[in-house]
């Protein structure tokens, strides 16, 4: 244990108002569309400097898949392993 905290109170006070903002949102999350790397299905997509999408995971540039919401993306996931 240490004398002082481990995160500055502004940052705490930061986030908690953040997450109750999200918790009073009425915008349904699980209903967006999601975007899917079609090799290895990992949801961890991110645009480089040339606007290109690439997998993080397995590398694979703009070879992505997009599915209507995140219930097909996990039926999706299901049925490839």
């Amino acid at each position: 244990m240490s004398p002082f905290p481990i995160y500055d109170t502004e940052y705490v006070k930061t986030i908690k108002k953040l997450i109750n903002k999200m918790k009073n949102s009425k915008e349904d999350y699980d209903s967006l569309p999601v975007a899917a790397c079609r090799h290895c299905k990992s949801l961890h997509i991110i645009t480089d400097e040339l606007e290109n999408d690439v997998c993080a995971r397995c590398g694979s540039e703009n070879d992505i898949e997009i599915y209507s919401n995140i219930d097909t993306y996990l039926k999706a996931k299901k049925k490839s392993q």
